[in-house]
């Protein structure tokens, strides 16, 4: 029997966790950084992720830092 006799088009047989995806990238950008500006962690972050997957602040556990706008600190919270 061939694979391709078995795999149908139109059935999903796995499927990925965008936000597990998107989270874990984020956590390897981050590990070494204490502060990073915000606007260029997105677009870095964005870039990251395989094609097709959107990223969120969402999905992070982070706090934007009040005193400076636009730099996102990391937490272990």
């Amino acid at each position: 029997m061939n694979l391709s006799d078995t795999i149908s088009p139109d059935k999903v047989y796995f499927e990925l966790d965008a936000d597990k995806i998107c989270r874990v990238t984020a956590e390897m950008l981050l590990q070494n950084a204490v502060k990073f500006n915000l606007d260029e962690f997105q677009e870095v972050w964005q870039q990251s992720v395989p094609e097709g997957m959107t990223t969120r602040l969402d999905q992070l556990k982070v706090r934007l830092i009040g005193a400076v706008p636009g730099i996102l600190q990391v937490t272990s919270d």
